[in-house]
C-alpha cells in the first residue's frame, strides 16, 4: 500500500514538472484598419481593408490552437479578434488600453502551455511584447502598421520574440 501511494506521488510529481516546461505562447497584434472619416470619432468600426484583414488574421492562425483572446475594450479591436473568436467559439476578453498592468498580470498567471492573442493598438502593442517580457528593436508603430505579428514563446524563463507580417499581402513572412 506504501509502494502505490509512493507510486502515485511520483506520477502526479513527473505530470507537473511535465506541464510546468510547457511552453506558452502569446501574440500581439494591432487592430485592422478602422474608418477614418469622421476624425472626432473616438471608437470607429473597423474600415472594409480592416474586416477583411480582420478575416486574415483568423487564417493567420489555422493549425493553432488558441486558448484566450484578449482585445481592448474598444470596437475596431474586438472587431478585429471576433472572425477569429467566432470560428472558434472563444470568448474576447476586455482589458483596460489605458493600463495594461492588469492584462499583463492575468497572462502571466495563466497556465504554462497555453495560446493566447492579445489585439492592441499602436501605442500599446509594443508597450504589451515589452512588459511580456521579450526584447523588441522597433521603437513604435506608424499609423499604417496594421500588419504586424508578434509571437513571444514562454518556456520557464525563457522569452522569445518573432517578429511576423499578416494580412492579403503578408502571409506569416518571418522578418
Amino acid at each position: 500500500m506504501k509502494k502505490l501511494l509512493y507510486t502515485i506521488i511520483f506520477i502526479l510529481f513527473i505530470s507537473n514538472l511535465t506541464f510546468a516546461q510547457k511552453a506558452t505562447k502569446i501574440w500581439v497584434v494591432r487592430h485592422a484598419e478602422k474608418l477614418t472619416d469622421n476624425p472626432k470619432e473616438k471608437d470607429p468600426d473597423l474600415s472594409e481593408e480592416g474586416i477583411l484583414r480582420a478575416k486574415d488574421l483568423k487564417d493567420f492562425f489555422k493549425g493553432e490552437r488558441l486558448t484566450f483572446i484578449f482585445a481592448s475594450n474598444y470596437k475596431r479591436t474586438k472587431q478585429t479578434a471576433s472572425p477569429l473568436a467566432d470560428d472558434r467559439k472563444l470568448t474576447i476578453n476586455g482589458y483596460d488600453a489605458g493600463n495594461q498592468t492588469e492584462l499583463i498580470t492575468t497572462v502571466n498567471n495563466l497556465s504554462a502551455g497555453k495560446n493566447i492573442l492579445i489585439v492592441g493598438h499602436s501605442n500599446t502593442v509594443l508597450s504589451i511584447v515589452r512588459a511580456l517580457g521579450a526584447e523588441i528593436s522597433i521603437n513604435e508603430l506608424n499609423d499604417d502598421d496594421y500588419d504586424f505579428i508578434f509571437e513571444i514563446t514562454k518556456k520557464g524563463e525563457k522569452t522569445t520574440l518573432k517578429v511576423m507580417h499578416f494580412g492579403k499581402n503578408h502571409h506569416s513572412t518571418t522578418l
